[in-house]
C-alpha cells in the first residue's frame, strides 16, 4: 500500500529533486588567519587587529616600482575592507596580544594601522630582523599625551627604507642606533 501525500508534499519532493545541489564553499573575509605561529582576528564592530603571541613568518609583501603594495602577503587584514566613517578615527587599530616574534623580513608589518595607549611594541622581538622597510608607513598614533617607547634590536638589520613614511604620532623608539 502507497502512503498518501498530500499535493504540497509532493511538490516540495518534486522541487527538492529537481534542485542541484550546489557545494558550499568557505568564502575568506579577512578577518582571522594565522601568521607563522601567531593567530590573528579582527574584532570588527570595534576595528581592532589582535595579534596574538608566537613566531611570525616574513611577511611577503610585494610592491611594484612605484613602491605601491601588489600584495600583502602574510598581512592577510590588509585585505579587510574598514568602513570609514567620516570625522572619525575608524581606521583598524592594533592590540598586541603577547609577545610575537618577528621574522627576518618585517616589511610593512604595522603599516596603514592606528595604535592607541594600549598598543605596546615591547612585546615585539626583532632580534633576527634584517628587512624593516615600511614597517610604520601610514601609521598613526593617538593624539594624546603618552609617548610610548619601543625597543626593537637592530643589529641584524640592513634596511629600514620607509620604515617610518607618513608616520604620524609620537613614540620614543630605542635600540635603532645599532645601526651606526
Amino acid at each position: 500500500v502507497k502512503p498518501v501525500e498530500s499535493k504540497v508534499q509532493a511538490r516540495a519532493y518534486r522541487l527538492a529533486a529537481a534542485t542541484p545541489q550546489v557545494e558550499s564553499t568557505v568564502v575568506n573575509d579577512h578577518t582571522s588567519g594565522t601568521w607563522g605561529t601567531s593567530k590573528w582576528t579582527i574584532d570588527t564592530t570595534n576595528n581592532i587587529l589582535h595579534i596574538g603571541e608566537g613566531t611570525v613568518t616574513d611577511t611577503g609583501v610585494k610592491v611594484d616600482a612605484n613602491g605601491d603594495v601588489t600584495d600583502w602577503g602574510a598581512l592577510d587584514w590588509h585585505n579587510y575592507k574598514v568602513i570609514e566613517t567620516p570625522g572619525e578615527d575608524s581606521g583598524l587599530h592594533l592590540s598586541i596580544d603577547g609577545t610575537v616574534t618577528m621574522g627576518a623580513d618585517a616589511s610593512y608589518a604595522f603599516s596603514s594601522l592606528r595604535f592607541d595607549d594600549d598598543t605596546d611594541f615591547m612585546y615585539v622581538v626583532t632580534d633576527d630582523t634584517t628587512n624593516m622597510t615600511g614597517m610604520f608607513m601610514e601609521s598613526v598614533k593617538s593624539r594624546t599625551s603618552r609617548v610610548f617607547s619601543v625597543k626593537f634590536i637592530t643589529a641584524k638589520v640592513t634596511t629600514m627604507s620607509h620604515m617610518f613614511y607618513n608616520f604620524f604620532g609620537a613614540y620614543n623608539f630605542l635600540g635603532l642606533d645599532d645601526l651606526a
